[in-house]
């Protein structure tokens, strides 16, 4: 039962919708950072990265993800998860779309349902979560 209401808290810190926003008149443009974004590592390791639980019994596996930033400032945020619980294994895909903005390195990503959240971007090809703690790396190809 704590996988899912992990699981449920990650859902609203990662958000769902869309909502309006503006890049800062004094940053880059939002060409700068529009792109694809995988999600590379997390707290340095490899995906799949498993985040276990107090119990042995209940985890979860973070799979894959990827963050696309356009130009228009609009995102999709998705995110794969492999998660067991009580001895059951389901595979869940979490995914968060609207709108971007950015202050000096800071991305804030804002949903439809109000949510909002951070990621610090590298000023090229890099943003960084910090999400419960974990350190969530996303890393953009080279054009």
């Amino acid at each position: 039962m704590r996988a899912v209401r992990l699981l449920i808290g990650l859902a609203a810190g990662l958000g769902t919708g869309a909502t309006a926003a503006c890049s800062d008149s004094t940053g880059p443009n939002p060409d700068a950072l529009a792109g694809a974004y995988q999600l590379t590592s997390i707290n340095g390791q490899p995906l799949p990265f498993l985040w276990l639980f107090e119990d042995a019994d209940n985890q979860v596996s973070f799979v894959s993800g990827i963050v696309t930033l356009n130009a228009d400032l609009s995102f999709v945020d998705e995110t794969e998860f492999s998660v067991t619980e009580d001895g059951q294994t389901r595979t869940d895909q979490l995914v968060a779309s609207g709108a971007w903005s950015l202050e000096e390195n800071i991305v804030t990503f804002s949903a439809e349902g109000g949510e909002t959240y951070t990621m610090t971007w590298n000023g090229s090809n890099r943003l960084t979560q910090n999400f419960q703690g974990l350190i969530l790396v996303y890393e953009r190809s080279a054009p």
